[in-house]
């Protein structure tokens, strides 16, 4: 890379000298001026004449003869425009060039013949007074004219682009007066600009006299069109013609005076300048010196970048763009440079004839200088090239390896490292390009240069172009330091940024703390190992993981070792004697570092040297964590923290004896299948002991190839590269038999054939490159293969899709009801056994290549043939049952026949019947037969008087007709509209709750108390919780659920009310004197049919004999007791109350009911009051009918 930079330096010495090659810019600028007046003459001249000639064409369309004098006229014209292209090219070459005073004399002079010449072409035009009368004569056609206009058109083009050409020219001029600006000797600069002046003086009437010569000659071709308008006659015609003949003569006859005056004052002004330009040659060979000495310069500059310190990478990245910017401006310079120099070559080269004065010249040059220039330029600049070139090779190789060992590396900023790569790859396309970068513009240059120079000092004269090179040289030099100073800081900025991350890099070498081997394989005699296999005498590679502390870092090492592999090697104890070692045992290969499946480790892959043979070899691997380098004293010296594992033990064995099989054996191929099938797929596998390894596991690369194939009718095996003719017959006619095509590396069918089915081919793989051949070239082992043609398995499907009632043939059953494209029950008639039949559309369904390989015929008389133990039913992906619906295909009738069992359930049934063939794999046909019910809500409608909500039903109940026991019963089917008699409708009870506690719900938790019959009779015998269980009411038709639905009861038993009471107060004088509390008048009780079973506290006859209402008894306790009185409603009561103390006065000991009234079983003396609970119960059929809890108060005695 550093060549790249040194030689943009040398290039730009030569760009800056090429430039002085060039002359004043002044003169060249006026001379070109007075070119350009002349081409304005020309070109003002042939736009006039084009014109009229257009108009007369205009004016006369029917005129026919005047065709070949008009086109001598115009090739007079053209060939004017030729001679001033050629007089242009001449002055500027001798201008440019710069050659003396008798050169530019020489081509003055040509000049103004040219110039003469052009006025006697363009009297020539008098030819037009010829073309003028034969129009007048009305002899030319359309026809010419159009071809004439052509003509015009086509000179009016060159001309335009002639002066296109000349503008440029100009330009060019123009670039070499900026070159030249501050360059030459002002005095002489300020001399020759008044010399110019005057002469821009006398050229700028150019302009005004060539506009005063053609104005009359423009009005009167004007006149001449209105009068040819006019159908004027001859004699005006004429007149006019011969009067612009003569007014386009004066004006040559003048331009050719001011010109040839102008030419002789620029002829005069340029001898004082090459005068001046004489002075530079002795300053050529100081200056060659100061360009050997930039040379060596450059060069150790160069040496020193290896050092260069690391920089910021951000100072970086915005320096190298600084760089970038002055290498884009100096190529940008040498792309000029190069074309004036390419000009200044052509310019020379072609003077020829015309400058002989010139060339007389050179050959008279100073043979000192010649020597000089030869020897100190070209054979320095040819050498200094070479040199720059190997060194340019070194630092791009240097560079180049550096940036590839950092990719992929996450320890620095990436996006840092790509601006790097790409400012590194733009550097080697600038510089180092074969076609267009600097080095190869370099050595162009210099040749070009080379030539230019050995060609001027062959030539003889004074020497003045020999001291302008020497002048242009030095100027150039002492101009080159920013493109040098450009190129040495990009040079130091790339380098220092690779430095810098090299240095980041080395940091996670260095945090490495520790590498562990991590045995994973045993030898018989539970030695751990590391197995490596040797097969003809080569061994394999092998795989060894690894565990790095800290484990943090194994992304990064990996990383890095992908990039610099050389910072792991393994070493080999040769002797453990003298514990001597040696790296020849194990070298990892490209790409073998990965990290490892548990966390923290690595895995490293690496080729086992073939020297080692069957053995056991101890072997460590080296981290080297540190470049090596030494110091003065030491020059040797090694790094000191290299990480190293403990031995391990290598084990080579050789298994090239082993025995090995192939996997799989054989190969199955559908009839259908041609694509390639690569033998590589196969796998062969060593037995080591009682698990099979591959060849990849045993360290080797699988190459396997057919090598032989098995042919039938010569029994006998034939290789396949064989070239005798009998082995190619008999390979070509088992292959052509068998349908198969065959190389080294693939077999396969040649084509869909479905007659291949069952054919065999075997063939025999090889793989010379592991196992290798014997004497007579013959494989050490061969693998046997048969491929086998099967059918196709996947077989075809056609599907009908959905029957409906518009598709039905006759003989199709009708006892349905079509909606919403299903088939609905329609009554008992709809139970029987039914058929529905439909086209099977086999012309459009059974096509020609349904399966490859077969016909439409083939695949439908397969079909046709095949017995019922072929043929499957399915409804979904199980086997159809008797009681499911199945269809056939009838080939011959072309139709669809679907059977459906009496009482078959209605639902939607996705059939398909499956024809097992042989050869076609499985045809299946499906369909869809949509069956269904009336809905739910219409087989499930309620009466909704008897319906709180959706879900919930009111169980409604008459008073007893007498006084006989009453029990709750309902008929639940009065809560529903039936849809026909068809149906039929069950009820069951369905429990809630775990009753009998196995943690299930079933029959058995079905509540005491409750019956349901299938016809809807309720029955309650005992009181039942209503949320234990619910109902459940389906409608089915032939035996299937149709619909159902489950509903809550909501019923309210008879007695729903408490039994009434009120808060009582046993009053002091009554306890005194022994009166009981009657409590029993407060307790009464009516039925919900208003009718009394309790009063006062007395059970009625109504309430025994309906309700069975008993006393009842309630459980004791030790906080209350209970008084049951025959046909009495019992008392239950608690522990007295003292006041609000905690005290209490037992029930048991101290209080008594009887007869429905309340007393003291002791006489006591309370100080306090006495609150006692009482609460009053009677059981009946239906449960337990308590009252409220009320109070009795005891007042105090004392």
């Amino acid at each position: 890379m550093r060549k790249k930079f040194v030689t943009v330096a040398l290039l730009g010495t030569l760009i800056f000298t090429s430039t002085n090659f060039v002359g004043c810019k002044d003169y060249d600028d006026d001379i070109n001026k007075l070119q350009e007046q002349v081409d304005a003459l020309k070109s003002i001249s042939i736009s006039d004449l084009a014109s009229q000639l257009q108009s007369l064409k205009d004016a006369n369309g029917n005129l026919s003869v005047a065709n070949a004098k008009m086109e001598a006229a115009i090739a007079e014209i053209k060939t004017n425009i030729e001679a001033l292209k050629e007089a242009d090219k001449t002055l500027t070459s001798l201008v440019n060039g710069k050659v003396d005073q008798s050169t530019y004399q020489a081509a003055i002079k040509e000049l103004n013949e040219k110039c003469t010449d052009l006025a006697n072409k363009v009297a020539a035009l008098a030819s037009l007074e010829t073309a003028v009368n034969d129009l007048k004569a009305n002899k030319v056609d359309k026809s010419v004219i159009d071809e004439l206009k052509k003509t015009i058109e086509k000179l009016q083009s060159q001309d335009s682009d002639f002066a296109t050409r000349i503008g440029k020219l100009e330009n060019t001029v123009e670039s070499l007066n900026t070159v030249l600006a501050g360059k030459a000797d002002q005095t002489t600069v300020a001399a020759l600009s008044t010399a110019i002046d005057e002469l821009k003086k006398s050229v700028a009437g150019v302009d005004t006299k060539i506009a005063a010569a053609l104005d009359p000659i423009q009005k009167s071709i004007t006149k001449l069109q209105e009068d040819l308008a006019k159908k004027a006659d001859a004699a005006t015609v004429a007149a006019d013609i011969e009067k612009v003949k003569s007014e386009m003569t004066a004006v040559t006859d003048a331009l050719k005076t001011e010109t040839a005056a102008n030419l002789a004052a620029v002829k005069a002004e340029l001898a004082g300048r090459i005068a001046a330009l004489e002075t530079a040659k002795g300053q050529m060979d100081v200056q060659i010196g100061k360009l050997e000495t930039d040379i060596t310069a450059l060069k150790e500059r160069i040496t020193k970048l290896e050092n260069q310190p690391a920089t910021d990478l951000n100072a970086v990245k915005a320096d190298i763009a600084t760089n970038k910017t002055a290498i884009d401006g100096a190529l940008s310079t040498i792309g000029s440079i190069q074309g004036t120099i390419t000009g200044i070559e052509d310019r020379l080269d072609g003077l020829g004839t015309e400058v002989g004065a010139v060339k007389k010249y050179i050959d008279d040059a100073n043979s000192t200088l010649n020597t000089a220039i030869t020897a100190k330029i070209a054979t320095d600049i040819a050498a200094a090239v070479s040199s720059l070139q190997s060194e340019y090779a070194q630092a791009d190789a240097e560079l180049a390896g550096r940036i590839e060992t950092l990719e992929g590396l996450d320890v620095f900023d990436k996006s840092d490292y790509d601006g790097l790569k790409q400012n590194f790859s733009s550097l080697k396309e600038t510089v180092g390009n074969e076609e267009s970068g600097l080095i190869k513009q370099l050595n162009d240059l210099e040749v070009t240069v080379s030539n230019l120079i050995t060609e001027a000092l062959a030539k003889t004269g004074p020497g003045t172009i020999d001291q302008a090179i020497a002048n242009k040289i030095q100027n150039t030099l002492e101009n080159s330091a920013v493109i040098k100073a450009a190129i040495e800081a990009a040079i130091s900025d790339v380098t220092g940024k690779v430095d810098k991350i090299d240095q980041e890099l080395n940091s996670v070498l260095e945090r490495i703390q520790s590498i562990v081997f991590v045995p994973q394989y045993k030898d018989a005699n539970g030695t751990t190992i590391v197995p490596a296999y040797t097969i003809n005498g080569v061994n394999g590679t092998v795989e060894m993981t690894f565990r790095i502390a800290p484990a943090e870092k194994v992304a990064d090492l990996v990383k890095l070792a992908l990039a610099k592999p050389e910072i792991f090697s393994f070493y080999q104890e040769d002797a453990l004697e003298t514990r001597a070692t040696s790296e020849s045992s194990l070298k990892i290969v490209a790409g073998g570092v990965k990290a490892g499946t548990s966390a923290g480790t690595i895995v490293i892959k690496a080729k086992v040297s073939d020297g080692l043979v069957d053995n056991l070899y101890p072997v460590a691997l080296k981290l080297a964590t540190s470049k090596e380098y030494g110091t003065e004293e030491e020059p040797n010296s090694k790094p000191v923290n290299d990480v190293t594992t403990d031995y391990f033990n290598l084990r080579v064995k050789g298994i090239t004896n082993g025995t090995y099989a192939l996997s799989p054996s054989s190969k199955e191929i559908a009839y259908t299948d041609v694509e390639e099938k690569p033998v590589s797929l196969f796998k062969v596998n060593y037995t080591d002991g009682s698990r099979p390894l591959t060849l990849a596991e045993c360290g080797f690369t699988q190459n396997l190839e057919v090598y032989s194939i098995y042919c039938t009718a010569e029994s006998r095996w034939v290789v396949l590269a064989s070239t005798a003719s009998a082995d190619v017959n008999a390979i070509k006619a088992e292959l052509t038999a068998k349908g198969f095509e065959v190389t080294k590396a693939t077999v396969k069918l040649k084509s869909v054939n479905i007659n291949n089915v069952g054919n065999e081919l075997k063939v025999k793989l090889v793989d010379n490159n592991v196992f290798g051949v014997n004497t007579q070239s013959v494989p050490n082992k061969q693998f046997e293969v048969t491929y086998t043609v099967t059918n196709n398995t996947e077989g075809a499907t056609i599907a009908y899709g959905s029957i409906v009632k518009k598709d039905l043939q006759a003989g199709s059953s009708n006892a349905f009801t079509e909606k919403n494209g299903a088939f609905m029950w329609s009554g008992n008639a709809s139970n029987a056994a039914q058929t529905f039949i439909i086209k099977a559309n086999k012309a459009n369904n059974f096509t020609d290549q349904l399966i490859a390989g077969a016909t439409a015929q083939e695949i439908l008389d397969a079909i046709k043939n095949l017995t019922s133990a072929k043929v499957e039913h399915k409804v979904g992906n199980a086997l159809a049952t008797a009681a499911q619906p199945t269809f056939n295909f009838d080939v011959d009738a072309d139709k669809i026949t679907v059977t459906l069992p009496a009482n078959a359930e209605r639902k939607t049934y996705a059939m398909s019947t499956i024809y097992h063939t042989d050869l076609y794999g499985d045809i299946t046909l499906t369909a869809t037969l949509n069956l269904s019910y009336p809905t739910a809500a219409d087989l499930l409608k309620h009466q909704e008087v008897r319906w709180t909500d959706a879900k919930t039903y009111f169980l409604e109940y008459d008073k007893p007709a007498g006084d006989a026991a009453y029990l709750i019963n309902n008929e639940l089917s009065i809560g529903y509209f039936y849809y026909s008699n068809d149906v039929d409708y069950i009820y069951e009870l369905v429990p809630t709750k775990d009753l009998n506690g196995d943690r299930t719900i079933d029959a058995r938790d079905i509540p005491a108390g409750v019956t349901l019959d299938a016809d809807g009779n309720i029955e309650f015998t005992e009181y039942v919780d209503l949320s234990e269980f619910k109902v459940k009411l389906s409608a089915k038709i032939a035996s299937n659920v149709a619909a159902s639905e489950e509903f809550s009861i909501k019923m309210y038993y008879p007695l729903s009310e408490q039994i009434s009471s009120k808060d009582l107060t046993y009053k002091k004088e009554d306890i005194l004197l022994g009166n009981a509390l009657d409590v029993a008048t407060a307790l009464n009780l009516k039925d919900r049919f208003g009718t009394d079973v309790i009063t006062k506290g007395a059970i009625v006859t109504y309430g025994k004999t309906v309700y069975a209402m008993v006393t009842g008894t309630t459980p004791a306790s030790e906080t209350q007791v209970t008084f049951p009185e025959t046909d009495r409603v019992r008392y239950i009561v608690k522990d007295g109350k003292v006041g609000t103390t905690d005290q209490t006065l037992s029930a048991k000991e101290y209080f008594n009911i009887a007869g429905g009234k309340f007393s003291l079983k002791k006489n006591i003396n309370l100080t306090k009051p006495v609150t006692v609970e009482v609460e009053a119960a009677v059981d009946y059929v239906y449960g337990t009918q308590k009252s409220a809890k009320f109070t009795i108060t005891i007042e105090p005695t004392e």
